[in-house]
């Protein structure tokens, strides 16, 4: 093999190393910065003024984002806000993005190691029933398909809320 080549791949894996051996200790670093405060507490808590019983649609992602998460993202936040509009006013459903890697807490809840969207139920502060809605990876290139996915999910969350029906 050509030596300029060996020294080529060389530098490219030394850079590889380098940026990985950041990123751990970014990652590190911001897991004990934020393990002072609770963010998974805050985003469970009602509002005042509002009923202590809600459905909470979660877009969990990870600290670097492709195209792909981004258009999830863009697909879940738009179908919440068209079809949920009055709900979204009066507090019953909430529409939050949340980077797991750095809220560990709500990661381990709900059991998340990679981007997905979450459908919860949360009375009281607590959670009473979750989903975790991964088929958006695999119906975001068909947005009719993946606002029925996504809408049938929150409905059937409001609903069985509303019922008082619990799992």
């Amino acid at each position: 093999m050509d030596k300029n080549i060996q020294a080529w791949i060389r530098n490219i894996l030394l850079i590889f190393v380098f940026v990985s051996i950041g990123f751990s200790l970014g990652k590190e670093t911001m897991r004990r910065s934020l393990a002072e405060k609770s963010p998974a507490q805050a985003a469970v808590s009602p509002r005042p003024g509002q009923g202590d019983e809600k459905t909470v649609v979660y877009y969990m992602h990870g600290s670097f984002r492709c195209a792909t998460c981004n258009e999830i993202e863009r697909l879940t936040r738009q179908l919440v806000e068209t079809q949920f509009p009055e709900e979204l006013k009066g507090g019953t459903v909430e529409f939050k993005e949340i980077n797991f890697q750095k809220d560990e807490e709500l990661a381990q809840r709900y059991k998340v190691g990679a981007g997905c969207v979450i459908v919860a139920n949360i009375a009281d502060g607590k959670d009473k029933e979750y989903k975790t809605l991964n088929d958006v990876w695999t119906l975001y290139s068909d947005p009719p398909k993946f606002d029925e996915y996504l809408g049938d999910a929150i409905r059937k969350s409001l609903t069985k809320r509303n019922s008082g029906e619990r799992k």
